[in-house]
Protein backbone atom coordinates (compact mmCIF):
# COMPACT_ATOMS: atom_id res chain seq x y z
CA UNK A 1 0.00 0.00 0.00
CA UNK A 2 1.37 3.26 -1.27
CA UNK A 3 0.44 6.03 1.49
CA UNK A 4 2.31 9.36 1.43
CA UNK A 5 1.16 12.40 4.54
CA UNK A 6 2.71 15.59 5.11
CA UNK A 7 1.73 17.79 7.77
CA UNK A 8 3.79 20.45 10.33
CA UNK A 9 4.50 17.92 13.18
CA UNK A 10 6.03 16.13 10.88
CA UNK A 11 9.09 18.98 10.58
CA UNK A 12 8.30 19.77 14.65
CA UNK A 13 9.25 16.15 15.13
CA UNK A 14 12.56 16.42 13.13
CA UNK A 15 13.25 19.45 15.08
CA UNK A 16 12.69 18.07 18.30
CA UNK A 17 16.00 16.06 17.65
CA UNK A 18 18.40 19.29 18.17
CA UNK A 19 16.49 20.09 21.53
CA UNK A 20 17.74 17.05 23.40
CA UNK A 21 17.29 19.60 26.87
CA UNK A 22 13.66 20.40 26.48
CA UNK A 23 11.75 20.86 29.52
CA UNK A 24 9.25 18.05 30.44
CA UNK A 25 5.99 20.76 29.72
CA UNK A 26 7.73 21.09 25.83
CA UNK A 27 7.68 17.47 25.38
CA UNK A 28 4.29 17.28 26.51
CA UNK A 29 3.18 19.91 24.53
CA UNK A 30 4.85 18.53 21.61
CA UNK A 31 3.13 14.86 21.92
CA UNK A 32 -0.54 17.08 22.25
CA UNK A 33 0.71 18.44 18.86
CA UNK A 34 1.38 15.18 17.22
CA UNK A 35 -1.78 13.83 18.38
CA UNK A 36 -4.31 16.85 17.25
CA UNK A 37 -2.58 16.98 14.00
CA UNK A 38 -3.29 12.78 13.40
CA UNK A 39 -6.81 13.52 14.88
CA UNK A 40 -7.23 16.30 11.93
CA UNK A 41 -5.99 14.25 9.62
CA UNK A 42 -8.72 11.33 10.78
CA UNK A 43 -11.29 13.85 10.25
CA UNK A 44 -10.42 15.39 7.16
CA UNK A 45 -9.94 11.80 5.91
CA UNK A 46 -13.86 10.91 6.54
CA UNK A 47 -15.17 13.87 5.99
CA UNK A 48 -14.02 13.54 1.97
CA UNK A 49 -15.08 9.55 1.84
CA UNK A 50 -18.55 10.59 3.34
CA UNK A 51 -19.02 12.79 0.73
CA UNK A 52 -17.75 10.75 -2.06
CA UNK A 53 -19.86 7.89 -0.59
CA UNK A 54 -22.92 10.40 -0.72
CA UNK A 55 -22.52 11.39 -4.14
CA UNK A 56 -21.52 8.09 -5.59
CA UNK A 57 -24.69 6.00 -4.46
CA UNK A 58 -26.61 8.56 -6.32
CA UNK A 59 -24.33 8.52 -9.32
CA UNK A 60 -24.77 4.36 -9.36
CA UNK A 61 -28.71 4.48 -8.68
CA UNK A 62 -31.02 7.76 -7.09
CA UNK A 63 -32.64 4.80 -4.95
CA UNK A 64 -29.71 3.83 -3.76
CA UNK A 65 -28.89 7.27 -2.38
CA UNK A 66 -32.78 8.21 -1.43
CA UNK A 67 -32.37 4.93 1.23
CA UNK A 68 -29.71 6.70 2.81
CA UNK A 69 -31.70 8.97 4.43
CA UNK A 70 -35.28 10.79 5.47
CA UNK A 71 -37.88 11.57 2.87
CA UNK A 72 -37.73 15.16 3.89
CA UNK A 73 -34.74 15.67 2.15
CA UNK A 74 -35.20 17.24 -1.58
CA UNK A 75 -33.26 15.95 -4.07
CA UNK A 76 -33.16 18.11 -7.67
CA UNK A 77 -31.49 16.98 -10.33
CA UNK A 78 -30.87 19.34 -13.43
CA UNK A 79 -29.67 18.91 -16.85
CA UNK A 80 -27.61 21.00 -18.86
CA UNK A 81 -29.54 22.88 -21.41
CA UNK A 82 -26.65 23.68 -23.51
CA UNK A 83 -25.47 20.35 -23.82
CA UNK A 84 -26.95 17.46 -26.83
CA UNK A 85 -26.05 15.44 -24.13
CA UNK A 86 -27.61 16.25 -21.41
CA UNK A 87 -24.67 16.33 -19.85
CA UNK A 88 -23.12 17.39 -17.00
CA UNK A 89 -26.24 17.30 -14.94
CA UNK A 90 -26.13 19.13 -11.23
CA UNK A 91 -27.80 17.14 -8.08
CA UNK A 92 -28.62 18.96 -5.44
CA UNK A 93 -29.48 17.96 -1.71
CA UNK A 94 -30.89 20.12 0.44
CA UNK A 95 -31.29 18.96 4.03
CA UNK A 96 -33.28 21.84 5.16
CA UNK A 97 -32.48 23.35 8.76
CA UNK A 98 -31.45 19.23 9.43
CA UNK A 99 -32.19 15.58 8.69
CA UNK A 100 -31.21 12.65 11.21
CA UNK A 101 -29.84 10.10 8.14
CA UNK A 102 -30.62 6.46 8.48
CA UNK A 103 -26.16 6.03 9.14
CA UNK A 104 -26.88 8.17 12.78
CA UNK A 105 -25.70 11.73 11.68
CA UNK A 106 -27.49 14.03 11.23
CA UNK A 107 -27.13 16.65 7.94
CA UNK A 108 -27.88 20.75 7.41
CA UNK A 109 -28.03 22.82 4.20
CA UNK A 110 -27.00 21.98 0.86
CA UNK A 111 -24.71 19.72 -1.32
CA UNK A 112 -24.12 20.35 -4.82
CA UNK A 113 -22.28 17.57 -7.17
CA UNK A 114 -22.04 18.36 -10.77
CA UNK A 115 -21.70 15.47 -13.05
CA UNK A 116 -19.90 15.41 -16.00
CA UNK A 117 -21.17 12.66 -17.23
CA UNK A 118 -22.75 9.06 -16.44
CA UNK A 119 -21.41 7.59 -13.16
CA UNK A 120 -23.08 3.88 -13.77
CA UNK A 121 -20.35 1.44 -13.51
CA UNK A 122 -21.32 -0.42 -16.79
CA UNK A 123 -21.01 3.02 -18.48
CA UNK A 124 -18.74 5.63 -16.95
CA UNK A 125 -15.54 6.34 -18.91
CA UNK A 126 -11.82 7.85 -17.54
CA UNK A 127 -11.94 11.37 -16.96
CA UNK A 128 -15.63 11.97 -15.53
CA UNK A 129 -15.44 13.62 -12.77
CA UNK A 130 -17.95 15.02 -10.00
CA UNK A 131 -17.58 17.94 -8.55
CA UNK A 132 -18.84 19.21 -5.23
CA UNK A 133 -19.47 21.96 -3.21
CA UNK A 134 -21.28 22.93 0.01
CA UNK A 135 -23.95 25.93 0.89
CA UNK A 136 -24.11 26.35 4.80
CA UNK A 137 -23.89 22.16 4.98
CA UNK A 138 -23.19 20.52 8.19
CA UNK A 139 -22.74 17.21 9.31
CA UNK A 140 -23.63 17.22 13.20
CA UNK A 141 -23.03 20.50 13.56
CA UNK A 142 -19.64 20.69 11.91
CA UNK A 143 -19.54 22.93 8.80
CA UNK A 144 -17.67 21.80 5.69
CA UNK A 145 -16.47 23.93 3.23
CA UNK A 146 -14.23 23.39 0.28
CA UNK A 147 -14.26 21.66 -3.31
CA UNK A 148 -14.01 18.21 -3.29
CA UNK A 149 -13.25 16.65 -7.00
CA UNK A 150 -13.84 12.36 -7.74
CA UNK A 151 -12.78 11.97 -11.03
CA UNK A 152 -13.09 8.28 -12.46
CA UNK A 153 -9.25 7.18 -14.10
CA UNK A 154 -9.73 4.12 -16.05
CA UNK A 155 -10.25 0.01 -15.48
CA UNK A 156 -7.73 -2.32 -14.53
CA UNK A 157 -7.62 -2.41 -11.80
CA UNK A 158 -10.75 0.47 -11.32
CA UNK A 159 -9.18 3.75 -9.85
CA UNK A 160 -10.63 7.38 -9.20
CA UNK A 161 -8.65 10.35 -7.72
CA UNK A 162 -10.35 12.62 -4.96
CA UNK A 163 -9.17 16.13 -4.46
CA UNK A 164 -9.94 18.56 -1.93
CA UNK A 165 -9.50 21.64 -2.34
CA UNK A 166 -9.19 24.43 0.16
CA UNK A 167 -11.51 22.26 2.51
CA UNK A 168 -12.67 23.04 5.68
CA UNK A 169 -14.26 21.61 8.96
CA UNK A 170 -15.74 24.19 11.19
CA UNK A 171 -16.58 23.50 14.78
CA UNK A 172 -18.95 25.52 17.16
CA UNK A 173 -16.21 26.91 19.07
CA UNK A 174 -14.27 28.73 15.99
CA UNK A 175 -11.58 26.53 15.70
CA UNK A 176 -10.94 24.59 12.17
CA UNK A 177 -9.21 21.98 10.35
CA UNK A 178 -8.02 23.20 6.94
CA UNK A 179 -6.11 21.06 4.31
CA UNK A 180 -5.52 20.18 0.90
CA UNK A 181 -5.63 16.54 -0.78
CA UNK A 182 -4.68 14.53 -3.81
CA UNK A 183 -5.05 10.68 -3.75
CA UNK A 184 -5.46 7.88 -5.91
CA UNK A 185 -7.33 4.68 -4.69
CA UNK A 186 -6.92 1.71 -6.65
CA UNK A 187 -9.70 -1.02 -6.65
CA UNK A 188 -7.21 -4.36 -6.37
CA UNK A 189 -9.25 -7.19 -5.74
CA UNK A 190 -13.35 -7.44 -4.83
CA UNK A 191 -15.06 -5.09 -7.61
CA UNK A 192 -16.07 -8.08 -9.76
CA UNK A 193 -18.60 -9.04 -6.68
CA UNK A 194 -20.12 -5.71 -5.12
CA UNK A 195 -22.25 -7.42 -2.97
CA UNK A 196 -19.21 -9.05 -0.58
CA UNK A 197 -17.12 -6.96 0.78
CA UNK A 198 -15.12 -9.03 2.98
CA UNK A 199 -12.62 -9.37 -0.29
CA UNK A 200 -11.97 -5.88 -1.60
CA UNK A 201 -9.01 -4.97 -1.23
CA UNK A 202 -7.67 -1.09 -1.78
CA UNK A 203 -4.59 0.72 -2.32
CA UNK A 204 -4.07 4.57 -2.36
CA UNK A 205 -1.15 6.87 -3.11
CA UNK A 206 -1.29 10.39 -2.70
CA UNK A 207 -0.39 13.39 -0.69
CA UNK A 208 -2.21 15.51 1.84
CA UNK A 209 -1.14 18.72 3.06
CA UNK A 210 -2.82 20.88 6.09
Amino acid sequence: MKTKFYFSFIIMMALSLSFLNSCKEDDEQETDNDYSSALDYTKSEDATNSTFNLVNDYGIREAGLKSMQDDSVVVTITQDSSSSSGWPRTLTLDFGSGVLCADGHTRKGVLQAIFSGPWHPDSVVAGTNIVVTFNNFSVDNVQREGEFVFTYMGDNPPHWEFQAIDAQLIYGDGTYTEWNTTRTTYWINGFDTPEDRTDDILEFEGLTTG
